[in-house]
């Protein structure tokens, strides 16, 4: 990655104690270390899973956060939201009803007169802060990826733009607006023009071999055969522990791909030889071009670059 500009917030490193008891005064989730820690991944947050709905009632009642966050949170925290594109939506979708339900102690007149504009400076500040805790609770409920640390950094730096509208609700207006067209833009958009050429890639004959299951392959597969009426076969590779790739070969057959293939992710060499292209889910994109995926989405895409077969990046 670049290193002009400010430089990138590194993760933290759960086997550094002064870091982490830094880290612990910050947090807004108080969560119970898992009782069997895994030593190979000290470096990495080992917490028990968030699955009683006591605990969601006792963080409302205790915390005051918003309950689309508590939601959100507890979400992450369980795998029920997956996904890039997923956790990303959703993140926006929790923050949005924070800045529409977040009260306000001006009248809603103009900010000439200096009370107004006292108001209004004590409001952005309290809306920033609150955001800042509703945000923090995500994190300690389950690390943000680069998507939602990159949607953060947007609103963030909206709120800072728009501190100059008139009145709070202007304010609160312009945020929401500004958010749904980062919705509009930067993901249904993005995800639609993907979702195209993606599809154009695909020829009657071909072979696609994919791992797991991503929303983005899964969606260019089905324009494909749907939109573009093409003929084409597909190999699903699948691994533990969630063995996603089932239930992805599954909605194929069930949309009408006959022609597909289900293999665990051991066969994968023999998988290869009779494939053509390879187009596995990526989950960020970085400055200098390269890609954040699983590791056995890059032992797939490996495998496909050493017999010369073209891979999609399907983010």
């Amino acid at each position: 990655m670049s290193t002009r500009g400010a430089r990138a917030k590194q993760r933290l490193q759960y086997d550094d104690p002064d870091a982490v008891a830094k880290a612990e005064k910050r947090v807004v989730l108080k969560r119970a270390p898992a009782q069997r820690l895994v030593p190979l991944f000290a470096h990495l947050p080992q917490y028990e899973p968030l699955r009683s709905a006591s605990v969601r009632v006792s963080l409302a009642e205790t915390l005051g956060l918003h309950p689309s966050v508590l939601q959100l949170g507890q979400q992450l925290a369980q795998g029920i939201i997956s996904g890039g594109t997923a956790r990303v939506a959703a993140l926006l979708t929790a923050l949005r009803e924070v800045i529409a339900d977040f009260p306000s102690s001006s009248t809603g007149s103009s900010s000439t007169s200096p009370l107004e504009a006292e108001h209004l400076v004590d409001d952005r500040r309290e809306l920033e802060r609150s955001l800042n805790r509703h945000i923090q609770f995500l994190v300690d409920s389950r690390p943000l990826s680069v998507a939602m640390g990159n949607a953060v950094r947007f609103v963030k730096s909206r709120l800072g733009i728009q501190s100059l509208a008139p009145t709070f609700r202007e304010l609160q207006r312009q945020l929401l607006n500004d958010i749904d067209a980062f919705i509009e833009e930067r993901i249904v958009f993005a995800l639609e023009t993907i979702f195209e050429a993606g599809a154009e890639r695909i020829r009657d004959g071909d072979v696609v071999l994919t791992y797991d299951a991503s929303y983005a392959v899964e969606s260019i597969l089905l324009r494909a055969m749907r939109k573009l009426k093409r003929r084409f076969r597909v190999i699903v590779l699948d691994s533990r522990p969630r063995y996603r790739g089932h239930a992805l070969a599954n909605r194929l057959l069930q949309h009408g791909i006959t022609h597909c293939t289900y293999s665990l992710l051991h066969a994968g060499a023999y998988a290869h030889s009779g494939s053509e292209s390879c187009p596995p889910g990526r989950r960020g994109l970085f400055q200098q071009r390269r890609c954040a995926r699983s590791r056995w989405n890059c032992q797939c895409g490996v495998s496909g670059e050493a017999r010369a077969y073209p891979s999609c990046r399907c983010l």
